[in-house]
């Protein structure tokens, strides 16, 4: 369910999460550039910082050029500061320092998106929580989740989705199957991007289960419920294989698919230690990356019967761990009622 948020043109994440600390959310949205910037310095004037949708790949600091014009992504960003002349923010990110956005890119990246429409959200929250209305809305989220995976209203990131997926990377008679709609080099991009997605786009490495293993073993002490803990290690065990299954995406083997990983990995590594401080050596990073593109493209190191062999292993780990995942997914239901 993590990926579906990721992707989703509404605030409904963060509705809820208000809703179940007893808060509430106010939601400013508007086809205008002039009433976007409004909008904002609106919410920021109240004294509290104001989450702002963007288009990923056009925040300059995070150096991701290498996507331009491939295909958009959802991001949301804490705004705390803004020059109301210029329209300049500083943003709190996944990175340790504050970052700056130079207003006509920040706009831009913004009104990119229709749907997202400039919008500024910002949380109406109780200033004091009892620890019984805590541990409620702790497990309203893990019955949210429970729900949210057995009746997904977004299935291409379900379990049902992902299992969709493992048909396709080796059906060759069907248009959407792997080896028909990524010929050749395209196959790099989509084998590079099945990696990123799991590994190193922001989810924490091992496709959000390292992620979730901390909330659950939080939400054992929370709710004193130490089975949690036990549902816990077994998300931390998926998160390892989620991180197996990237690199079999990309083999070490193959010379350029592990430059590919590593360069991905210490972007990412760079940006979530030193932020703005390691800006220079992002932009190198994405540099290389989009050599690495055009070489790959170029000259794709994979024959066909290689490429298949890669697709069926892929195929048959996937099957696998997301049969792991329907147990894991049975034994917290089991445990939350």
């Amino acid at each position: 369910t993590c990926r579906t948020h990721l992707i989703a043109t509404t605030p409904i994440f963060a509705e809820r999460v208000a809703s179940r600390l007893g808060g509430k959310i106010h939601v400013s949205e508007t086809a205008g550039e002039k009433k976007a910037l409004a909008n904002l310095a609106a919410a920021l004037a109240d004294g509290k910082p104001a989450l702002v949708w963007a288009q990923k790949t056009m925040l300059p600091y995070l150096h991701l050029g290498w996507r331009d014009g491939c295909q958009w992504f959802m991001h949301v960003v804490c705004v705390h500061s803004l020059d109301e002349a210029g329209g300049d923010v500083r943003v709190a990110e996944a990175a340790p320092t504050s970052l700056s956005v130079e207003g006509a890119a920040f706009a831009a990246a913004r009104a990119d998106v229709c749907s997202f429409k400039n919008r500024v959200v910002t949380l109406d929250l109780p200033t004091k929580l009892t620890k019984a209305a805590y541990a409620d809305a702790v497990r309203a989220g893990l019955a949210d989740y429970i729900d949210a995976s057995r009746r997904p209203k977004m299935k291409t990131f379900s379990l049902i989705g992902l299992r969709e997926w493992a048909k396709m990377l080796t059906n060759d008679k069907n248009a959407r199957g792997w080896r028909r709609a990524y010929s050749g080099g395209e196959l790099y991009r989509a084998l590079r991007d099945a990696f990123d997605s799991i590994e190193t786009w922001g989810n924490g490495g091992g496709n959000f289960r390292g992620m979730y293993a901390e909330f659950l073993d939080q939400a054992a002490i929370v709710t004193k419920t130490p089975a949690l803990s036990e549902a816990a290690a077994a998300h931390r065990e998926l998160a390892t294989e989620w991180t197996v299954l990237a690199d079999a995406f990309l083999p070490d083997r193959v010379a350029p698919f592990k430059k590919t990983k590593t360069l991905l990995r210490k972007r990412r590594d760079l940006f979530e230690s030193k932020g703005a401080g390691a800006d220079k050596q992002l932009a190198k990073i994405t540099d290389e990356l989009a050599a690495l593109e055009i070489a790959v493209l170029a000259d794709f190191p994979l024959t066909d019967a290689h490429a298949a062999d890669l697709l069926a292993d892929v195929q048959a780990r996937l099957g696998a761990l997301l049969n792991k995942e329907d147990a894991a997914l049975d034994a917290l239901e089991a445990i939350v009622g």
